[in-house]
Order: C-alpha cells, then sequence, then structure tokens
C-alpha cells in the first residue's frame, strides 16, 4: 500500500504543475491550431493549441521519460488520458484541471500491482480494487488512499475476510462508529 500512496503522492505534485508558457514553436501554430512547442525545460508537447496554451487532444515527453497523451484544457491535464512514467508505472483514466479524478487504472509493472476504480484528487477514493501477483486482492471502499469503509479481501495464502477497514486497518465485521 505504500508504493501506491508514494506513486500517487509524487504523481499529485507532478500533476499540479502547469506547462510552462515560455518556449518555442518549433512547428504549426501554437496559438491556436495544432503544433509542436518546446519549453525551456526541455519538455516537448505536439497536438491541439487554444489561446496560447495546450488545449484539446495532445502529448507530450519530458526530458526525464515522463509521458503523457490525452486530453488537456487550458494547459493542464484534461479529461481522457494516459500517464507513463520511467519506470513503467501508468495510470489511465480521468483528468481534472491536472489531477487524476473519477475512474482510472493504476499498473506497476516492478511489483505487477494494480489498482482499477475511482480516484480523487490522485488517490483512490471510492470504490476500487487492488490486486497483486502473489494472489491479493482487496475490492472495496477506499478514502484517501487507504481501505475505508466495507471491503473483501483475499491474502496471498487464499483466506478471506469481508468486513470494514478505517485508515487502512481491518476494524471487524461490525461498521464502527466514525468519530
Amino acid at each position: 500500500m505504500n508504493n501506491i500512496r508514494l506513486f500517487m503522492l509524487t504523481l499529485s505534485l507532478l500533476l499540479l504543475l502547469p506547462l510552462q508558457i515560455f518556449g518555442q514553436c518549433s512547428e504549426g501554430d501554437c496559438a491556436n491550431g495544432q503544433g509542436t512547442f518546446t519549453f525551456p525545460d526541455g519538455v516537448k508537447y505536439t497536438g491541439a493549441f487554444k489561446d496560447n496554451q495546450p488545449d484539446g487532444q495532445g502529448h507530450y515527453i519530458k526530458p526525464d521519460g515522463v509521458r503523457y497523451e490525452g486530453g488537456f484544457k487550458k494547459g493542464f491535464r484534461h479529461g481522457q488520458g494516459t500517464l507513463t512514467l520511467p519506470n513503467g508505472i501508468q495510470f489511465t483514466g480521468t483528468f481534472n484541471a491536472g489531477k487524476i479524478n473519477g475512474q482510472g487504472k493504476y499498473s506497476d509493472p516492478r511489483t505487477g500491482e494494480e489498482y482499477a476504480g475511482s480516484f480523487s484528487n490522485s488517490l483512490p477514493d471510492g470504490q476500487g480494487t487492488m490486486t497483486k501477483p502473489d494472489g491479493y486482492k482487496y475490492a472495496g471502499a477506499w478514502r484517501k488512499g487507504q481501505r475505508h469503509g466495507y471491503g473483501a479481501e483475499t491474502l496471498a495464502g487464499g483466506e478471506e475476510r469481508a468486513g470494514y477497514w478505517q485508515s487502512d486497518r481491518y476494524v471487524g465485521k461490525e461498521q464502527p462508529q466514525e468519530p
């Protein structure tokens, strides 16, 4: 669980950064049309522009290998898109004003960990399912990146339990009182 929280925190910080407004249009119409723009930090964006900023469908690649392909609005990742980090971690789903919000899928090829479900502020939040290659599975409620609410868990050894979680800890079959 710590891997996904660390990834989501890092991703949140990356997604909050708007695209820089200085650089050079190397091809097309980077004001109101289709073009390719290279930012001073080496980020290269190709796609639709409106009012001198990415708006519509496009893709970018950063010098460190971070890639995004999908929708943009007023310079931010917005709508459906896929973000891929250099280590292979990938998120595909809905972005809103640069943050992951709505339905999506996170996968980490290094660990085999996957999460599919609802996101809010770039963290699992709402209903979702996490799986791991060792057979572990949790399907249920999430809050701010932690299991929270009703869910069912299958451990790597096949043991199953269903019940309630609070702040990523199993608390039993009876619904606890919220503080």
